[in-house]
């Protein structure tokens, strides 16, 4: 057994001022691709383009984004993330000007690459940081709540506000106002520097790290895959899909945009439950009470009520996202290496993408009850490689998640 890590020691300002500052720089990195579909709209109505250019655009926003967080791990800790935070924020806002005053309509896939560039690189400072707080699930939590309240607000606003006044340079300029506002958060993450980072998983709890044993490195990445697979069903499954799926059961589009609305607002509850119950229940079991819950929906989603219908999509949005937490806690709480966790939300998108194009061939040939059943599976796989992941941690290590 290896010495026990010590804890990271602080800088000199407060510990809640920094970790309110990596929360707020993870709402802010991750707000782009959770407002895309409103930006883009707003592109079209300006530019006149069509739907394939569109897709273009969203192609080379996902390619720049997914370079540099697909490299996190191997940038993260060797940079300064107060620096390369500002950096990358005042670089952001500098390409979204360039989008809506200097690049024409023949060049915006380039400019939309280098805003997937530049924005890429806020989050992982902060969602590294805010793994290295002393207790990486409720910041999780609180983070979560944060960004998903913002992305709720902006979502609103910008429809109703800015679009049919200002088009998509409104859009644009309201967003690169966002960044900057954010901006002086940047100077704190010095104080969640990865200087002392716990790089064992003795750090998350005070108890030895396994030194031998496969489980050392099977533990962390069979969480990692479960996650992000858990994460791409309710994403790209129900969550994406939820308006062909109602329309299936013969449900309205303007029902759709209501369950929707009510889903955003659910999911703030779902945000903030894991830090209200915390380490009281056994963050595996929490992840299987919300795989039931999830399962659950789907039933209420098979209903021609609208009602019915409605209320398993809210429960959805609920159950999804205080699993979607509780595993970002668990990936966290098993990474020895520091690394895994910091490469997780790439993993989620590959999940994502991959699920999205699992459920849209299922609905194009089948029914969603189909897509219901093999999600379900999926979901219920997930948590039994969450559970074997925490036994074979458990098996090398005191200081690794207690198996229920």
């Amino acid at each position: 057994m290896t010495d026990a890590v010590a804890a990271p020691e602080l800088a000199t300002a407060p510990a809640r001022y920094s970790g309110f500052s990596a929360g707020a720089l993870w709402s802010v990195g991750i707000l782009l691709p959770n407002i895309l579909s409103i930006i883009f709209q707003a592109t079209q109505q300006s530019r006149g383009i069509g739907a394939g250019d569109l897709g273009t655009l969203g192609a080379a926003f996902v390619l720049g984004r997914g370079i540099v967080i697909g490299t996190a791990p191997f940038w993260v800790y060797r940079t300064n993330p107060r620096q390369i935070t500002a950096g990358a924020i005042i670089a952001t806002v500098a390409a979204l000007m360039a989008v809506v005053f200097l690049i024409g309509t023949n060049r915006l896939g380039l400019g939309w690459f280098i805003v997937g560039l530049t924005s890429g690189c806020v989050a992982p400072p902060a969602y590294t940081a805010l793994g290295n707080a002393r207790d990486p699930l409720r910041s999780y939590s609180i983070a979560l709540f944060g960004s998903s309240l913002i992305a709720a607000i902006v979502a609103y606003l910008l429809p109703t506000l800015i679009v049919p006044h200002y088009g998509e340079k409104g859009v644009l300029i309201v967003i690169a106002a966002l960044f900057l506002v954010a901006l002086p958060c940047a100077w704190a993450l010095r104080d969640t520097q990865f200087v002392g980072k716990r790089n064992a998983p003795s750090a998350l709890s005070g108890k030895d790290a396994p030194s031998t044993g496969s489980g050392r490195y099977a533990a962390p990445v069979i969480a990692a895959i479960a996650g992000a697979v858990f994460t791409g069903v309710f994403m790209g499954g129900a969550g994406a899909f939820v308006a062909s799926i109602a329309a299936a059961n013969g449900i309205g589009a303007k029902s759709v945009g209501l369950f929707v609305a009510f889903a955003l607002m659910a999911s703030l509850v779902g945000a903030l439950t894991p830090s209200i119950v915390g380490n009281r229940m056994s963050p595996i079991a929490m992840i299987g009470v919300a795989t039931a819950g999830i399962i659950a929906s789907y039933a209420g989603m098979t209903s021609a009520s609208p009602l019915i219908f409605g209320a398993g999509y809210v429960a959805h949005a609920i159950f999804a996202t205080i699993g979607y937490v509780y595993f970002l806690g668990v990936v966290r709480s098993l990474d020895f290496t520091d690394r895994i966790y910091v490469a997780y939300p790439a993993m989620d998108a590959a999940a994502f993408a991959a699920s999205a194009e699992l459920a849209g061939a299922l609905l194009s040939r089948s029914t969603p009850t189909a897509l219901f059943l093999i999600s379900a599976v999926l979901m219920v796989i997930c948590w039994f490689a969450a559970v074997a992941a925490s036994r074979i941690a458990a098996s090398g290590s005191p200081a690794a998640l207690e198996p229920i």
